[in-house]
């Protein structure tokens, strides 16, 4: 039974994924009216998805979306992005016709646009242009974050691209040797939490290669709240710019597509796609391509 009071309508969505129980969870408040800070934090921790994404103000060319981990606000969340636009579509608070549709999304991390793209089955497309690229030095030893990450140090390979990126939030982006390398990392997550706080990152995300435009990856959050992300848009959009701009991966300007694969090890498997716009200088921004699945609806005590 109900206790009385007032309820807002809550929604668990599945982002980067084909069907429910793959992809990353994240819960959507689509009316956020009127909640505090405070109000915000707690629904996050209460539902417990890595991140959670409320909107703020809805418009028909415009959404701002504030997003929560159960620990603390960020400034910006790919998958929980594609879970609160593709959500709004679904519940009619966005108007689709047969067209693609743009808009302007709102965050901490700046204005960036967003386009919504029909879909046979899911019904949308959300494809989201990230902030735009920097890139900064990891500055310590290998010795270091490979036993931070419970790996050897070999099994970090000192040619590949290895840095701190940001498209939206800065990634602590690290290679790993193969996938079964990368599967076998056990990191020290309250030592990790300390090291990605220090260089300034909401995570650290492994990669490695798997084949022509395809890369495998983890992403360890402690710093946030979150020990392991199942698939993440921001710093998936981090370690793609990092690659493009190192010339790590096959380039085809002025678009080289980029495929990432994540979540396989936690028994939630997701896609992103991401779309890099750049020339032989520079990388000029990163589209960050996804569906998602509503897994539950329900009402939750205003708090």
């Amino acid at each position: 039974m109900m206790p009385n009071g007032e309820t807002i309508e809550i929604l668990l969505v599945d982002a980067f994924c084909d069907q429910a129980y793959r992809g990353n969870p994240a819960g959507v408040v689509l009316d956020a009216t009127g909640l505090k800070n405070a109000d915000m934090q707690r629904i996050a921790k209460e539902l417990n998805a890595s991140e959670t994404a409320f909107a703020t103000s809805v418009t028909p060319d415009s959404v701002e979306l504030r997003y929560f981990t159960p620990a603390c606000e960020v400034n910006y969340c790919g998958h929980a992005t594609v879970a609160a636009l593709a959500a709004l579509v679904w519940e009619g608070r966005l108007e689709m016709g047969e067209q693609p549709k743009t808009l302007k999304l709102h965050t901490r991390a700046g204005a960036l646009p967003a386009e919504l793209r029909p879909h046979p089955y899911y019904g949308v497309e959300v494809v989201q242009t990230q902030a735009k690229p920097l890139f900064a030095n990891y500055g310590y030893s290998l010795d270091l974050l490979s036993g931070v990450l419970g790996l050897e140090s070999y099994q970090l390979p000192t040619g590949w691209p290895l840095g701190r990126a940001y498209t939206g939030l800065w990634a602590l982006v690290v290679p790993v040797a193969s996938v079964e390398a990368m599967h076998a990392a056990k990191p020290d997550f309250a030592t990790l939490a300390q090291l990605n706080r220090k260089l300034g990152c909401a995570s650290t995300h492994l990669y490695t290669f798997m084949g022509e435009g395809q890369i495998a990856c983890r992403d360890f959050s402690p710093a946030v709240g979150v020990n392991e992300d199942p698939v993440t848009g921001s710093a998936g959009g981090a370690t793609v710019a990092l690659l493009v701009k190192e010339k790590a991966v096959k380039l085809t300007p002025p678009t080289t597509i980029l495929q990432i694969e994540q979540g396989s090890n936690m028994g939630r498997p997701g896609k992103i796609r991401f779309e890099v716009e750049h020339d032989e200088q520079e990388v000029h921004l990163i589209r960050m391509a996804g569906t998602a699945v509503l897994n539950l609806r329900g009402k939750m005590l205003r708090p």
